[in-house]
């Protein structure tokens, strides 16, 4: 009864938020770049890299940060927000990021600390961030093309009925005991 009504109208809900995504993307000639899909877990927005960051960098582009508005927009009654940075294979290996993972990850940190200052911001525990590096590709990392695919932030924005359970408590720094360690010199 009740909870089948409320899953029909998340449902629509749902289904209107991304047909806005979508037509706002094809109006702004962003296909190519950013590509929106409705999946049974919300709705995920693919940015390739090349709109949203310069090479080997995690600052925002600014023509990203538009699209970026719009997906906060749509996020308003998200259950969550998940955000996962991925590269291609090729090592990078700097002093800001020694491999791809951590550029993966402070990309997907961007692209939150971005949503978070918007208006339409949902609280922050329900926003998530994670780097996949080169490790969940979509393509093979054995052409240019495929290399593209593979670099890019994929947004999902939650549905309310989706079944996965929020992450559990996490320790703050001043909660945790410190390890005992005898610093005594050894005889």
């Amino acid at each position: 009864g009740v909870v089948g009504i409320v899953a029909e109208q998340t449902a629509k809900d749902q289904a209107g938020k991304y047909e806005a995504l979508a037509h706002y993307v094809k109006e702004k000639g962003l296909e190519s770049v950013v590509e929106v899909d409705l999946t049974a877990r919300g709705i995920r927005v693919t940015l390739s890299d090349s709109i949203a960051f310069a090479s080997g960098s995690a600052e925002l582009s600014e023509e990203v940060k538009e699209v970026l508005r719009g997906v906060a927009t749509a996020a308003t009654q998200a259950a969550g927000v998940e955000v996962e940075g991925h590269t291609d294979d090729r090592p990078i290996a700097t002093a800001t990021f020694p491999s791809n993972w951590e550029l993966s990850a402070a990309r997907a940190g961007s692209v939150v600390r971005f949503l978070l200052t918007t208006p339409e911001a949902l609280p922050p525990d329900r926003y998530q961030a994670v780097g996949y590096g080169e490790y969940h590709p979509r393509a093979s990392n054995d052409t240019p093309a495929g290399r593209a695919r593979n670099r890019r932030i994929a947004i999902l924005l939650r549905s309310q009925t989706d079944p996965v359970p929020p992450a559990g408590p996490v320790s703050r720094p001043d909660t945790l005991q410190p390890y005992p360690i005898d610093v005594r010199p050894a005889a």
